[in-house]
């Protein structure tokens, strides 16, 4: 299965990618440095580090800017938590947007919001 062009993919679009890939999301795409761009417009200075905790059943996300770790941005993103193979962010037990494996090769993660078909953020392995 080809990826789609990243910024123009479409959260439903995102979803049948990602349900798509033979055996799941490739090894690895949940952990460790991503390199992160806001939509369309690269921001070179932030990164994000990704580890699994919990058995798996968690993911906390570490951000970083100019690879030094910003405690307050850490807190913003919380903990993600895993539904099959891709993880969500949820309030009150209410599912605020999700975390997709957006392109297998790079894999390259995106996120977007529950309220929006729009990639908010997509973060480049590194």
């Amino acid at each position: 299965m080809s990826a789609p062009r990243v910024v123009e993919m479409r959260r439903r679009e995102a979803r049948e990618y990602h349900r798509g890939m033979e055996g799941g999301p490739p090894e690895g795409a949940y952990k460790g440095w991503h390199k992160c761009h806001a939509g369309t417009c690269p921001c070179d200075c932030a990164s994000i580090y990704l580890q699994p905790c919990c058995g798996g059943c968690c993911l906390w996300g570490i951000w970083c800017v100019y690879g030094v770790p910003v405690p307050v941005l850490s807190c913003v993103t919380a903990c993600l938590c895993a539904r099959d193979t891709r993880y969500v962010a949820e309030k009150a037990g209410i599912e605020t947007g999700e975390l997709l494996v957006v392109d297998e090769k790079t894999k390259t993660l995106g996120m977007y919001s529950a309220t929006s078909q729009e990639i908010q953020c997509f973060c480049t392995k590194t």
